[in-house]
């Protein structure tokens, strides 16, 4: 479990100033729900205690059905600048999912980022031109609110999952570090048309994967196996995956670097 949770934020947010996020109500965990086909291949369970993180249900701010579809513009903050709708705001709101912030707090200091001073990341240039966040975008960002950063998995890290070898990270070590009060964003495969975090093959165009950063939040043990629980901000709430699913829609480069993370340390 990380140290800070994502806020549950009501609609007001969105007008009001950014307030500090509140731990959510405790909860009973809600019984594992089994795929009738037991292929483990989706969301298996949403808890009771769900997490929306951008805590809006108006269809305004939404386009083509992603939750993460923002158009800025909507959002008084961002009033008179002219940003389009951005739909590569996966990175922004894991980053706001993992610290336990407030979405509009973290896309505003993302736009403020400019290079220099060590960062080499134009935040307003980025959203002016919906461009996607790179692993050093969302280093840049965590750096700013006080956290260190580690990259893992990139070819030319150092930092394996593995002492001495390139094997694919355990929910044991994932689990580990969460429970160091660790933050962990996972560079994972998502299909635009299901919205749900998958092993790329299992899609039905090739058109429909596209890497998606993600924000890792827990692992439990069942009488199945290991569950992680990820925030997926394309559906911005929390998804139970099995382990093993997950696992395949985090290797995206088997031949290559794999198993890509950033972990943000407190």
């Amino acid at each position: 479990m990380p140290a800070l949770r994502p806020a549950i934020f009501l609609p007001e947010s969105w007008t009001a100033t950014p307030q500090p996020p509140q731990p959510p109500a405790a909860t009973v965990q809600a019984p594992l729900t089994i795929l009738p086909d037991r292929a483990w291949t989706g969301v298996v369970n949403t808890r009771q205690d769900e997490i929306h993180l951008l805590g809006v249900s108006s269809s305004d701010l939404y386009e083509g059905g992603a939750a993460q579809y923002l158009d800025l513009s909507q959002i008084p903050f961002f009033a008179g600048k002219r940003y389009p709708t951005n739909y590569n705001l996966c990175g922004q709101l894991s980053v706001a999912a993992a610290l336990g912030l407030d979405p509009i707090e973290v896309l505003l200091v993302f736009e403020d980022l400019k290079p220099g001073g060590g960062s080499t990341t134009d935040g307003a240039l980025i959203l002016a031109t919906n461009e996607k966040t790179s692993i050093r975008n969302l280093e840049d960002l965590i750096h700013r609110f006080g956290w260190g950063t580690q990259a893992i998995g990139f070819e030319t890290d150092p930092l394996r999952w593995r002492e001495g070898q390139l094997g694919p990270p355990t929910p044991e070590r994932v689990a580990e570090l969460l429970a160091q009060g660790k933050a962990m964003i996972a560079l994972v495969n998502l299909n635009r048309r299901s919205g749900k975090i998958q092993d790329p093959d299992l899609a039905r165009e090739e058109e429909d994967n596209t890497p998606h950063w993600a924000s890792l939040h827990e692992v439990e043990w069942r009488s199945e196996g290991a569950f992680v629980l990820v925030y997926n901000s394309f559906r911005d709430h929390e998804e139970w995956y099995s382990w093993e699913s997950f696992l395949r829609s985090w290797e995206l480069y088997p031949d290559n670097s794999n198993y890509r993370a950033l972990i943000a340390l407190p």
